[in-house]
Order: C-alpha cells, then sequence, then structure tokens
C-alpha cells in the first residue's frame, strides 16, 4: 500500500487541447455535473478533488485526467507547501498614485511624497489649490441659491404691483419738483 495523497486539479488544459471539450470530457468520466467541473476552471487555483487516498488510486485518476486533457496532480495529505495556492505576503508599502499624470508607485507606509517624480507635480501645492477650488464651488452655489431666491421673490413683488418687466428695465421714479 502506498501513501495518502491529495488530488489536485489544475485550472488549465494541455496545448492544443480545447476548454469546453476537456469539461465535458472530465465531467463524463469522472462522473460529476458540468457545473462542478466549470467551478474546478473558474477558482484559478488548484483544487483538491480527491482527498486522503492511497497514491494508486490517485495515479489512476492522474492518467484518466490526463487523457481528457487537463492537467492535475498528487501532493502528500496535509502538505501545504507543495501546493500550487497562491500566497500572500505582507506588506509594508502603499499605493502612491499621482493625481496629474496617474503615474503609479509603491512607496513605504509612512513616507510622504512630496512630488510626482515623473511630472514634478509638488502635492501640497496641488492639495492647496483643490481647497481653494471646492471654497470657490461652494461659494457659486451659495449664490445660485440666492440668486433663485431673489428671482422667486421679484416675480411674488412684481406680482404685487402688477408690473412686468424686470426691475432693471424700470425707469426712474420721477419725483414732482
Amino acid at each position: 500500500m502506498g501513501d495518502i495523497v491529495d488530488l489536485l486539479i489544475l485550472p488549465v488544459v494541455k496545448d492544443g487541447e480545447d476548454l469546453d471539450e476537456v469539461k465535458q470530457k472530465l465531467a463524463k468520466t469522472l462522473s460529476v455535473d458540468i457545473e462542478k467541473v466549470d467551478s474546478w476552471f473558474e477558482s484559478e487555483v488548484p483544487t483538491a478533488i480527491l482527498q486522503k487516498v492511497d497514491e494508486e488510486v490517485a495515479d489512476r485518476y492522474l492518467v484518466a485526467i490526463a487523457k481528457c486533457g487537463a492537467e492535475c496532480k498528487s501532493v502528500p495529505t496535509g502538505d501545504k507547501g507543495l501546493s500550487l495556492v497562491a500566497k500572500t505576503k505582507t506588506k509594508n508599502t502603499t499605493l502612491f498614485i499621482c493625481p496629474s499624470c496617474e503615474y503609479d508607485e509603491e512607496v513605504p507606509i509612512g513616507t510622504d511624497v512630496e512630488q510626482c517624480p515623473k511630472c514634478g507635480l509638488v502635492l501640497a501645492k496641488w492639495e492647496e489649490r483643490m481647497a481653494e477650488e471646492a471654497e470657490k464651488e461652494k461659494i457659486r452655489r451659495r449664490l445660485r441659491r440666492q440668486a433663485k431666491k431673489y428671482r422667486k421673490l421679484h416675480q411674488c413683488s412684481s406680482q404685487l404691483c402688477n408690473c412686468s418687466r424686470p426691475e432693471t428695465n424700470r425707469s426712474p421714479l420721477k419725483l414732482p419738483m
């Protein structure tokens, strides 16, 4: 009796093979639903299709899966170091993206970027300008609201005095002498 292994199917097909045909062959050969086979290939990482099986049984599956046009491998049960699952490493960097030229660069966390290395944009000046623009826009909005209120108020007052002309076109008030 051989070692106990896990059988991993890789989400790739052999060169020259059609993916849909390989999926159909796998579903038929392994007697599984096509949705299950689709999930193996959509995961983009190796999937364990058999766990804790004898090495001889795994070898028979390896041959059958290879005939279908797919790729797979057996790994010792519990051996996480040999799996092809992507491991993420901790990053001590952050991504800087220039607001002007969209240049991006990873910089160490806590490092302040004062100027874009590509286009030379000084970030402090840019932030100051953006704050000024935001303040100007805030003032524009307030003035638009006030002008709108004034127009409404003028329409109401002109209805009271039966005036149909805008106030700017009225002739000056003539006082008796």
